[in-house]
């Protein structure tokens, strides 16, 4: 006997009550983009250096970069790596520049990204390779931060084995208290097994440079220490 129209109302509502009962089915995670994500976190860290003109004048000069990863759970969930800029040697006591990054690893992330965090100019170093303690004590209200669409994202290089991380400068700009301006940084790292390539470009809101880039800086990586 074929169900009644009560029977058949019940039935067709069937869905819909097993879906209210179990919740939301969660987003799949991408598979490339873990496998991505792991073989990005296993390149990045290392000792890089790079001997180049100074601008200057007074002969070449050379720069050192540190990326190592460490726990920084006050700048959100995610890996994060610590990344130092320097001047005559790695270990020197105030950086040219200090950086935090950490990695998004929602997953459903629609690709892989981190956020960018930069200490005050002139800060001493918070190099935990360096025993400090200070990392672990820093906040993100006493960095530099910078709005979401500036977010780095990543992707597979041209070359086999390399990975480009890029900051467009027609999707993010800011506010600079060092320029007096809104300016647009042009980001780009790119990693490989034996080196890593950085260029930082920051235009005005003429759309001009405010400093001059010697273009695509590649640093040779170095041998692990001891």
């Amino acid at each position: 006997m074929p169900p009644s129209a009560a029977a058949r109302r019940v039935i067709a509502g069937l869905p819909a009550l097993l879906l209210a009962g179990l919740g939301a089915v969660p987003a799949a995670a991408d598979p490339a983009l873990d496998r991505d994500l792991a073989a990005i976190i296993a390149l990045l860290p290392g000792r890089y250096e790079v001997t180049l003109p100074d601008p200057r004048g007074g002969g070449p000069m050379t720069i050192h970069h540190e990326i190592i990863p460490v726990q920084a759970p006050a700048f959100g969930p995610g890996r994060a790596f610590y990344h130092q800029i320097s001047r005559g040697g790695f270990d020197v006591d105030v950086p040219f520049q200090q950086k935090i990054y950490v990695f998004d690893e929602d997953p459903v992330r629609p690709r892989n990204r981190m956020r960018s965090f930069v200490l005050a100019p002139g800060a001493a170093t918070a190099s935990p390779a360096r025993g400090g303690a200070a990392l672990a004590a820093l906040q993100p209200a006493a960095t530099m931060t910078f709005p979401p669409a500036c977010i780095i994202n990543w992707s597979a290089g041209d070359e086999p084995g390399t990975w480009v991380a890029r900051v467009r400068r027609e999707d993010c700009s800011y506010r600079s208290e060092r320029f007096g301006q809104k300016i647009s940084p042009d980001l780009t790292y790119v990693i490989a097994p034996g080196w890593l390539a950085v260029e930082d470009v920051l235009f005005g809101e003429d759309g001009k440079s405010l400093v001059s880039s010697p273009g695509l800086m590649r640093a040779a990586r170095l041998p692990a220490k001891p």
